[in-house]
């Protein structure tokens, strides 16, 4: 037998409660399933509402279904959908539906529902989903549905029918501003679990069982997400207090493992970048990005900032276990000064007396702006651009300021991590989006045009062909420069078996919290 988990995870102070209707199961025979998070608070787990983040998402998952699933290796399986059938030319798809399926407060699910949700994100946009190349959303009867496309979509399966969760047409229909819909109400999907409480002070969740899911009751009748720092939530590990850290810190999987824990370690297929401000005339020469690239090394900043627990990132796009990603990767920007050198002197830089570069005469100071949790790195790449004469001015700042920052260009370089996960579809948005994670570059029109192109191609060969040919431009082009690839571990008890297969679970995101970790054997 586990320990049972210690008091303090148990109570949770809600201050949002739902009252406790008939699809709640009752009984609790086994301790919850304990989720240590280190942030705790993803917001609201709605879909307009939560956190703009991976995990906030994977949560609201847990209690909104989508028309396809991910099995535990990666192949698309029905969710909502029993079937799907799209036409040669790809712009039309046959949805049947599963007409078990429920909301949580009775209603049933219908293609009806599928159809409002298509019109509704149309008009109110989703972080993570797209339904731009829908065209047209008709209901058929209740149970069967038809997609129009405006253009063939390589992607759609994985990024809309896969991703897009499906909402209650009897709750949302009357809401004009779904981000300020906080009440339990907008949280109440069709999917595996309730939301029960949210305490958003302490960071903690408790989702209850859905009795009657169309995929038959969950592994765990009570999920308890909670917030816990990384030390503490190692520790609620090893006493039997927590059953999963998805991010485990790395510097305690020897004490996790030596207390009768498991441990996984995965590439996160999550790179940080090194972004430049393309609107500053001191970057946007190509030759000045590829010199900051050469004058850089990668392997160091992984064996010195990460202590060995990353790996230097692949330089096109795609990074290992991708399914995109060409064997044997792209050749890098090698750490070779003498060719960054070279590359600033053609740019028109020179040194002063004290061996520093600068432009027109005058020294050029870089301004480096990072988020607290990109501190040490940062400080690793600027001692290495000082080392090569380049002045750099760091700003640590927290992750509002450091949004605006980005936003407002005020800065000249920058450290970012996003997945490169998931269908190459979101691909255009990281890269010429305007989001201030994003490389936001001007990009040519070639790199452009691969973009769509490959988005078009229902030939998986010919979208491969096309992917390496924007892989090729992406490196050439340098929007920003791929640095390193932290390895990410979980730590586990046995009573689960986390699962992330290759390109990430749902759209895409590098997590070990798959939905199958909820489901009974042979329920996906």
């Amino acid at each position: 037998m586990f320990k049972p988990l210690a008091g303090i995870l148990l109570t949770l102070v809600a201050s949002l409660a739902l009252p406790a209707g008939p699809s709640a199961l009752r009984a609790e025979p086994e301790a919850p399933l304990v989720i240590a998070d280190p942030r705790g608070d993803r917001g609201l787990l709605a879909p307009f509402a939560h956190r703009r983040d991976g995990m906030g998402y994977i949560y609201t998952g847990f209690l909104f279904d989508t028309l396809v699933e991910k099995d535990e290796t990666g192949a698309f399986v029905p969710g909502l959908a029993l079937h799907w059938q799209a036409s040669g030319d790809g712009l039309v798809y046959d949805i049947d539906l599963d007409p078990s399926a429920r909301w949580q407060d009775g209603h049933p699910l219908t293609a009806q529902d599928v159809a409002f949700t298509v019109d509704y994100l149309r008009r109110h946009r989703h972080g993570f989903v797209s339904v731009e190349a829908i065209g047209e959303a008709v209901a058929l009867d209740e149970a069967r549905l038809r997609l129009r496309l405006t253009r063939p979509d390589a992607g759609f399966v994985g990024e809309v029918l896969a991703g897009m969760p499906v909402l209650p047409a009897h709750v949302y229909r009357d809401i004009e501003d779904p981000q300020r819909f906080a009440s339990l109400e907008a949280a109440a999907g069709s999917g595996p679990y309730r939301l029960a409480t949210f305490d958003k002070a302490q960071g903690r969740y408790r989702l209850e069982a859905v009795a009657g899911h169309r995929a038959g009751p969950p592994r765990f009748s009570t999920v308890v997400i909670t917030r816990l720092a990384p030390e503490a939530a190692a520790l609620a590990l090893i006493r039997g207090e927590a059953d999963i850290v998805p991010n485990l810190m790395p510097a305690k999987a020897a004490e996790v493992a030596a207390a009768g824990k498991l441990v996984i370690e995965t590439s996160s297929g999550h790179p940080v970048r090194l972004l430049f401000n393309h609107r500053n005339p001191v970057l946007a020469p190509l030759a000045v990005r590829r010199a900051l690239a050469h004058a850089l090394d990668r392997q160091a900043l992984a064996d010195i900032a990460y202590q060995g627990h990353a790996q230097v990132a692949e330089a096109g796009y795609f990074q290992k276990g991708s399914r995109w990603l060409r064997d044997g990767g792209l050749p890098g920007y090698a750490f070779d000064p003498q060719q960054a050198e070279r590359l600033l002197t053609e740019a028109g830089w020179t040194r002063d007396a004290a061996g520093n570069w600068q432009t027109e005469g005058a020294p050029d100071t870089l301004r480096l702006v990072v988020g607290e949790d990109m501190r040490r790195l940062a400080v690793t790449l600027a001692d290495q651009f000082a080392r090569f004469g380049l002045k750099v001015a760091l700003s640590v700042l927290e992750q509002g300021a450091l949004q605006d920052r980005l936003a407002s260009d005020e800065f000249d370089l920058a450290l970012a991590s996003t997945s490169t996960l998931g269908d190459p579809n979101g691909i255009g948005r990281r890269i010429v989006g305007d989001d201030w994670r994003h490389d936001r570059f001007p990009g040519d029109q070639n790199l452009r045009d691969l973009l769509r192109r490959q988005s078009e191609a229902l030939d998986a060969d010919e979208r491969q062909r096309l992917l390496w040919q924007f892989e090729d431009l992406y490196l050439a082009q340098l929007p920003s420069l791929m640095l390193v690839d932290p390895v990410w571990m979980t730590g586990h008890s046995p009573r689960v078996v986390p699962v992330m297969p290759a390109d990430g679970v749902a759209i895409g995101i590098p997590s070990p919290l798959h939905r199958s970790l909820f489901y009974r054997p042979g329920a996906l």
